[in-house]
């Protein structure tokens, strides 16, 4: 299993920019988001194009807060992981 983490993506409305990051998740099996996507249309771009597991960040607003637990334990396969 192929798992990607990624955090602090902080991006303005630039969808270029965010592909470039996002391109080499392509063969990844879930994508993992560790906060502060800044903009919940990043949110929506990771739930909608990835196998996703995420947590909120300290400079995510309430519309991201409400939408993702503050801390997640994902169990893959025989690992206990920690967001």
């Amino acid at each position: 299993m192929l798992i990607a983490v990624t955090s602090d993506t902080h991006f303005t409305k630039d969808f270029g920019q965010l592909n470039r990051l996002t391109c080499r998740f392509s063969e990844a099996d879930l994508v993992i988001h560790a906060g502060d996507y800044s903009e919940y249309w990043v949110l929506d771009y990771f739930r909608t194009h990835f196998k996703f597991a995420g947590v909120w960040g300290n400079v995510d607003d309430n519309k991201i807060k409400k939408s993702l637990k503050e801390k997640e334990l994902l169990q893959v396969e025989s690992f206990r992981i920690g967001i």
